[in-house]
Parts: structure tokens; sequence; C-alpha cells
């Protein structure tokens, strides 16, 4: 679909991003897809997020407890997310820290 531009794949990497770290439920289920798509898609998402490209899709309770919104307030959201995680041995965000963090 993204391939025949019907869809725009940037979408199903915020909702996984959304679910690897805005959920209560624990990052590990969905935390390995999440940190694939800022290895392969963070400059795109990155970019998409700078010139307004948002998607109204919910976040997840640890976003909306943090009080932050769409757009780069969310993207802040992620990378200190990604940070904690990486702190406390999370060692698939380790690997791609200094990459992720080069981000936004």
């Amino acid at each position: 679909m993204t391939a025949a531009r019907t869809h725009d794949a940037r979408l199903l990497g915020r909702w996984t991003i959304s679910a690897g770290l805005e959920t209560f439920d624990g990052p590990a289920e969905n935390l390995d897809a999440a940190i694939e798509w800022f290895r392969h898609a963070g400059e795109q998402l990155a970019g998409a997020t700078i010139h307004g490209r948002t998607y109204a899709a919910r976040l997840g309770e640890l976003a909306m407890q943090a009080g932050v919104g769409f757009g780069v307030p969310r993207w802040a959201f992620w990378r200190s997310r990604l940070e904690t995680l990486s702190g406390e041995g999370f060692k698939q965000v380790k690997r791609y820290d200094k990459r992720i963090a080069a981000g936004l």
C-alpha cells in the first residue's frame, strides 16, 4: 500500500512507537519493533514531525499523564522514554540509543 501511495507507512510507525513507549503494560512487548522504526525510518518520522505532519492517533497512558500532545512534544517524550529505558538496562535500546538520540 505504501509503494502504491495509498497509505503512509509513517502512521504504522507512529502507532508501533506509541505502543512501545507510551503504555503501562511495559515496553518489552513492542519495544523491539519501535526501535526498528527509529532505526530504519527515524529521519523520515522526525522530518514529518518537524513539518507538522501529525496523525490523530490516541495517546498512550504515559504520554497523556505527561501532558504531551502531538508533534514535537510527543517526539521529545519518546526520546525521554528511550533514555529512561536505556538507563534501566533494556539492551535493545542501548544498541541504537546514540542513533536515536541524534534525531529531532
